[in-house]
């Protein structure tokens, strides 16, 4: 996949350099990309969960049973998309995470691991039929769309329902049809598609300033509304004042935390943001990022071209730029002042030149064919449906107080458990602003290439690194790989 370059609705003549997977130094000039409103890449519906074949999951522990591995490989020859569903000791859950992926990748291959699921909640996982010997299966947050067949033991004659006594009987107990429960799903905008912007915020009073700017310049064709909510983790400059100034500009609430312990508490922010969201699907963002003037439009011409009840996570390229030396007032007066901002090499991005995860990460290819779509998918540019986060329960709190992987987390829920389908969507690309001075250092962020105590460069030394390693299979292999590619200096082990 060649790399593109787009900005806004105009294409521009440019050569950009890039680096190819193997890290080297290449120019490409421009190529085509989308019209604004239609994917760059979409990927695929059944690979991402959403319910369009049958989808079979069977219990970990019941596969590794004679005739097991045999059943789940005919299972998937047959056209079913087929799900390992595993909970993990819940008292040594990263030990027993391990022992799960390994037996998976030595008894059926690598190829299987994106299939994995480690959740301690097996209703939150989006399914047809649920294979289990467990009783308890059915226990959890909510009730399960997936019809549970018995794998029968000695310990589970009692349940009710049908059963298989062995693998061989597994094509008999297959539903002839989809449940209606999944198949007429209910819309997932009962009051029509419109958007609740939201983001977390801390400082950086200029640059708040200026992402405000961007969404009230945003262009409203189509028949939708927007809001915005801030949620502010105790700030020390006057974002009052900055809420004063948008909100006759803004549909627009400021939602002040109570004396937090560490200021760094996105994961919890985002969640009490959409709580408080009056829109169905939420737009999620940072302080510091400006959005294309016609993003809310095309994102709604795109929703609102596809079926509601199919679930769409969306995000789009970055452009890092430097906005020190211009005010608000410049946006609000003339959108394309955003065009005179100068790109920099991003301390967030790894000093790269363009967004790292269309320059080094293969994103195009990889969402279309489903390896690891989840990794793409960061906090600060990626829309979704609300009553997907609410079945998945939100963002995982435990990410608080460290930098990064809290998103990817998010997404890798949302698309395994919530079927959400990933959607890279052209003209809904943001200005990522970050002071140009070289004092400057990213919340949790880089220090230098080689800096010590650095956290972006360290992963080592971060525990949502280890965290996120252990929820999803396959994961931690195939990041350090990325980041072989991204940067020689990264530690992962």
């Amino acid at each position: 996949i060649n790399p593109q370059i787009y900005n806004h609705q105009e294409h521009i003549n440019m050569t950009v350099n890039y680096s190819n997977d193997k890290g080297e130094e290449k120019k490409q000039d421009e190529v085509e990309t989308p019209e604004p409103g239609t994917p760059w890449v979409e990927g695929k519906e059944e690979d991402a969960g959403a319910m369009i074949e049958r989808i079979i999951l069977v219990e970990l522990d019941t596969v590794m049973q004679n005739g097991g591995i045999q059943a789940v490989q005919e299972m998937l020859a047959d056209g079913n998309q087929v799900k390992l569903v595993s909970s993990p000791n819940k008292d040594n859950y990263a030990e027993s995470s391990e022992i799960k992926t390994k037996w998976v990748a030595e008894n059926l291959g690598a190829d299987w691991l994106p299939r994995l699921v480690l959740t301690p909640d097996k209703t939150l996982v989006q399914g047809h039929v649920l294979i289990d010997d467990k009783p308890s299966c059915k226990e959890g947050t909510i009730t399960p769309n997936w019809r549970h067949v018995v794998f029968s033991t000695s310990d589970n004659q009692e349940l009710e329902g049908p059963r298989i006594d062995s693998w061989s009987e597994w094509r008999a107990a297959m539903p002839c049809k989809i449940p209606l429960s999944i198949a007429n799903k209910e819309t997932l905008y009962p009051n029509g598609i419109n958007f609740s912007c939201v983001f977390p915020s801390f400082n950086q009073y200029e640059i708040v300033r200026k992402t405000l700017a961007g969404l009230a310049k945003q262009k409203v064709v189509s028949d939708f509304k927007f809001e915005c909510i801030i949620v502010d983790n105790n700030s020390t400059d006057d974002i009052q004042q900055i809420y004063m100034d948008y909100r006759d500009k803004l549909d627009l609430r400021l939602i002040q935390r109570r004396k937090l312990e560490n200021t760094f508490s996105v994961p919890s922010a985002r969640n009490m943001g959409i709580l408080e969201a009056k829109y169905d699907y939420i737009v999620g963002m940072d302080s510091d990022v400006i959005f294309d003037e016609y993003a809310l439009e095309n994102l709604y011409k795109f929703l609102s071209s596809r079926d509601p009840s199919t679930p769409y996570i969306v995000t789009a390229e970055r452009y890092f730029v430097a906005t020190d030396d211009f005010k608000d007032g410049q946006i609000l007066e003339d959108f394309s002042t955003c065009e005179k901002f100068p790109r920099i090499l991003s301390k967030a991005n790894y000093f790269k030149p363009r967004d790292n995860r269309f320059s080094h990460g293969n994103v195009l290819h990889n969402v279309r064919e489903n390896i690891h779509p989840y990794a793409y998918y960061y906090g600060m540019h990626t829309a979704f449906p609300r009553k997907i986060w609410e079945a998945i329960g939100g963002y995982n709190e435990v990410y608080d107080g460290w930098w990064g992987y809290d998103d990817i987390h998010f997404a890798y829920e949302m698309m395994v458990k919530g079927g959400c389908v990933p959607v890279l969507l052209a003209g809904t690309e943001v200005y990522h602003q970050e002071p140009e001075n070289s004092t400057w250092v990213p919340v949790g962020g880089v220090i230098t290439k080689t800096g010590d105590a650095n956290p972006r460069l360290n992963k080592k030394a971060n525990p949502n690194w280890q965290r996120i390693c252990d929820t999803i299979p396959g994961y931690a292999d195939w990041k350090k790989e990325h980041y072989e590619r991204l940067a020689g200096d990264i530690i992962t082990l």
